[in-house]
């Protein structure tokens, strides 16, 4: 008993004489009451003072010069407290502990480095003598000199929110980016995480300071956060290389490295270990089950893209097929392979909509979504940014400033259906990497696991499927993705399904100059592709107006039809596009429609007359150049009133040909409704500009100078459609002007004999 309570005296410096005398008059030890001062001051002193003196345990150094430095202490599974050094202690290879260092130490070597007298829960110096109390708690007064009693104590430990924070950032390693104010920290597994980083703060600080209030709390959180910042372009490992467990993978070298957290700053990593000799031959067998061997490399590839931090190939990947064919699980399996934390969830239609969406996807390796609803995909150009090394600027909830990045997060979903889009560009299909997956897998069949993909997870599996993504990684660099068949077939099925003419145009239509195709026959074509492939059909007015955007060549349309006679009738008719001959000969197309385009293909075909006749020149009337309004399938309606229909949105202003442009029942509707108003028949005549041409110079090839006026009255079309005409005739040099009547009146004439009539 006295030997114990003259060690504490002693560590707390209180000289010899003064021990002696505290001793004696220690009311809870009747053993020391009974010593007398000589004996202390002789033999129980001087031996407290030998047992003070001896050199510190090799377990206790050892542990301090394992932990002390340790950069992992936030994944140390194990309760930890916070001490202060009393005295320098030499640790060996260049360490130490010097006096009033801070260190966050597991609880037991903690304890152990108390009770050695080389640390303390607290250092306070008396402000008045200086005299040192090693405690947690302020000292009430000074009683180490009997002639001081100040109750003034300076605490030598962190009190403050500066040497708090400092003491925090000694024991943790902390980067702040930036752009956006965001706190990362070294989590102690190769890795750098923003989740819990400030929470980490705030608990170290309430550990080290118990009575601390939140806003000393605050206050340290800010002070790490200023301290610590560093430009958004120092984080992350450059491209090539990938956190594992067991270290810092090279990806082209396939070889280990040690990270130095201090230097690099890595913020995703896979949460199994590198093991160049492990094979997964269960999560093979499985992938090869759900996908079939024809798609087996595809997969191995996706899971290899998505360790790379970059996007040089600008694909995204949809699985496709039934309920119960395994395409969850299989995505379940990349997620357990990559790492939650290195997934984003939104779905592909939020991604695209929501401007908040993006921001989440910064940091990540992939976006897996599974079972994406057939929700139409808009602001597909958000889609192409993001698979196409565009820079994004993610927008954050309750931060101003925008963060600016490069998305290196592999877009990957699955789908029952395979979602509708307004993007019918070769661009947005061309990024799209369609996986079937056709095998059924009934959950009453008895040879079902249920437990898949986790009853196949194993360290050495997943080892392995590292191994086995690593080789489609070097794959897809080298050669790109794997082409098969039915991703290809499925490819083309989602592009037909979304734009059913698009992909019609593409397969049935060429160019031909000289190509004529009667408006009805190319819809009925259009429509037995459609039957026969089991995708929509888009309304007549719709065909009429995309039609001429999809292949600009094609000349018709409301008010610009070229309608020759062919076969005793003249039909609304297409120019300068023909239907392709192999086309035409699938089983699918009949009807006597497909027999005249047939015949209209060939160059040769005499079914078309053009009245071309030079003494036939009466023949040019009104019918042959224009369509008279006077029939209900050529009425026209002004839109009084903007509105949308069929996904058609008609403007103020707009003219509309009931039939072409919108059916002849939506177009009574929207007049009945006051959307639009029909124009008088008698006072509206929509003119073939082109067919007008084409009248002129037939007429003045015939050598005769004529006045607009007179041409008016041979062709029976108003003389502001004549003036037009030859307007654009005389720019094109076909008709030039032959001087002028006696009246003054301009005469024009045929400009060149080389150039045939139209």
């Amino acid at each position: 008993a006295d030997m114990s309570f003259a060690q504490k005296l002693i560590w707390y410096e209180f000289d010899p004489e003064d021990i002696a005398k505290l001793s004696l008059v220690y009311r809870d030890r009747d053993k020391i009451r009974k010593r007398f001062e000589d004996y202390l001051l002789d033999r129980t002193i001087p031996k407290a003072i030998a047992d003070m003196e001896k050199t510190v345990s090799d377990p206790v150094i050892q542990g301090l010069k394992e932990k002390i430095s340790a950069y992992d202490r936030a994944s140390w599974n194990c309760e930890k407290e916070w001490v202060v050094a009393t005295k320098e202690v030499e640790l060996g290879d260049g360490k130490k502990a010097e006096f009033g260092d801070v260190y966050d130490l597991p609880a037991d070597l903690a304890e152990e480095a108390i009770n050695e007298k080389i640390a303390a829960r607290g250092i306070w110096a008396c402000e008045e003598c200086g005299a040192y109390y090693y405690q947690k708690k302020k000292p009430r007064r000074c009683f180490k000199n009997n002639d001081c009693d100040s109750t003034d104590f300076e605490p030598l430990h962190p009190s403050g929110h500066a040497e708090t924070g400092d003491a925090i950032k000694n024991n943790y390693i902390f980067k702040t980016m930036n752009e956006t104010g965001q706190i990362y920290y070294f989590d102690g597994r190769n890795r750098f995480r923003k989740k819990g980083a400030e929470m980490l703060i705030r608990s170290k600080t309430k550990e080290m300071i118990h009575s601390c209030r939140k806003h000393l709390q605050n206050e340290v959180v800010e002070h790490v956060r200023t301290s610590t910042n560093m430009p958004e372009d120092d984080f992350g490992l450059p491209r090539e290389k990938m956190a594992v467990e067991n270290g810092i993978l090279n990806l082209t070298e396939d070889e280990l490295e040690e990270l130095d957290p201090e230097e690099e700053t890595p913020i995703a990593r896979i949460p199994w270990s590198y093991d160049p000799e492990a094979e997964c031959p269960e999560i093979k067998q499985f992938i090869r089950e759900v996908v079939g061997k024809e798609d087996m490399k595809l997969i191995q590839e996706m899971f290899g893209y998505c360790l790379l931090k970059d996007y040089p190939k600008a694909r995204a990947f949809m699985l496709t097929g039934g309920g119960a064919n395994g395409k969850s699980t299989l995505l379940d399996l990349l997620v357990e392979f990559i790492g939650m934390e290195n997934v984003a969830t939104p779905s592909l239609q939020k991604l695209l909509d929501n401007d908040f969406a993006s921001a989440r996807l910064y940091g990540k390796l992939a976006n897996i979504k599974s079972d994406l609803s057939d929700k139409k995909l808009k602001n597909t150009g958000a889609f192409k940014m993001l698979t196409g090394q565009d820079p994004i600027e993610g927008e954050q909830k309750w931060i101003q400033e925008a963060l600016d990045f490069f998305n290196h997060a592999k877009l990957i979903y699955s789908a029952n259906e395979l979602p509708k889009t307004d993007d019918r560009t070769e661009a947005f299909f061309r990024r799209w990497i369609i996986i079937p997956c056709e095998n059924h897998f009934p959950e009453d069949d008895p040879n079902t696991d249920s437990d898949l993909p986790y009853s196949i997870i194993s360290e050495e599996e997943m080892s392995g499927l590292l191994n086995w993504a690593l080789k489609g990684l070097h794959r897809v660099m080298e050669e790109g993705f794997s082409e098969t068949a039915s991703r290809e077939e499925k490819k083309k099925e989602w592009f037909m399904d979304s734009d059913s003419l698009r992909a019609f145009v593409n397969e049935a239509i060429v160019e031909d100059p000289d190509g004529v195709i009667p408006k009805k026959d190319l819809q009925n074509i259009y429509e037995d592709y459609c039957d026969h492939h089991g995708i929509y059909t888009a309304q007549k007015a719709q065909v009429t107006k995309r039609l001429r955007s999809i292949i600009p060549v094609a000349s018709g349309g409301p008010g610009e039809w070229y309608r020759p006679e062919i076969e005793g009738e003249r039909p609304r008719c297409w120019r300068g596009i023909a239907v392709k001959k192999e086309f035409l000969e699938h089983d699918y197309i009949e009807g006597d429609y497909v027999r005249r385009v047939r015949r209209m293909n060939t160059p040769s075909s005499n079914n078309i007359s053009e009245n071309n006749s030079e003494k036939n020149i009466n023949s040019f009337s009104k019918k042959s150049s224009s369509k008279t309004l006077d029939t209900p399938d050529t009425v026209v309606i002004e839109v009084t009133k903007g509105f949308e229909h069929g996904g058609t949105t008609f403007e103020e202003g707009e003219k509309i040909v009931p039939g072409d442009d919108l059916s002849m029942d939506a177009a009574e509707k929207a007049v009945k409704r006051n959307l639009a108003e029909k124009e008088k028949p008698e006072e509206k005549t929509q003119w073939d500009i082109g067919g007008i041409k084409k009248d002129i110079v037939n007429l003045l090839k015939q050598g005769e100078n004529l006045p607009k006026a007179e041409i008016s009255d041979k062709l029976g079309t108003p003389v502001e459609t004549i003036s037009k005409a030859i307007d654009q005739l005389y720019a094109e040099g076909k008709v030039g002007k032959g001087g002028r009547e006696v009246e003054g009146e301009m005469l024009y004439k045929f400009l060149d004999d080389n150039v045939e009539a139209i």
